[in-house]
């Protein structure tokens, strides 16, 4: 108190014990201030939980889960029938293959009416008749067996 002077005691002692009426007011304005603060938060939560509460998966989320397996049943099911028709077609094209092999076979052939003309002594198969002898042994395949020749 060695800066402020007061001119009586008593103006001292006011001076150096605050005066109650303020001390209360200045508290009942900050107690004002802090329940106003509080409130605003309160309502801003208040808000965010409305919000939140208000979106559809949190509305009803068993709907959510029910689109969702839908879709699920959905995918599954095209996916067996695109599987389904991939096999289908392999197996098509397997069995074409399968078709244009057997075709080409030389059993196939056999079995059409031609043969496998081929030397007795070494096996070796005959294409040009001018180079076989008179008198050599052949061997003659056909689609169900074999036979012995000898050139004329």
């Amino acid at each position: 108190m060695a800066d402020v002077r007061a001119s009586t005691p008593t103006d001292a002692a006011k001076r150096a014990v605050p005066d109650l009426a303020e001390e209360v007011a200045l508290i009942d304005s900050a107690r004002s201030r802090l329940e106003r603060a509080i409130r605003n938060r309160l309502d801003r939560e208040q808000h965010r939980l409305d919000a939140l509460r208000s979106r559809p998966v949190l509305a009803a989320p068993v709907v959510l889960i029910e689109q969702h397996a839908t879709a699920v049943s959905a995918l599954r099911s095209r996916a067996r029938l695109v599987f389904t028709h991939r096999i289908e077609r392999a197996g098509s094209e397997l069995h074409h293959t399968l078709a244009r092999l057997r075709s080409l076979s030389p059993l196939s052939t056999l079995e059409r009416g031609y043969a496998v003309v081929r030397r007795a002594a070494d096996g070796a198969v005959l294409r040009d008749p001018t180079t076989v002898p008179v008198g050599e042994e052949l061997r003659i395949r056909l689609a169900e067996g074999e036979l012995s020749a000898q050139v004329l």
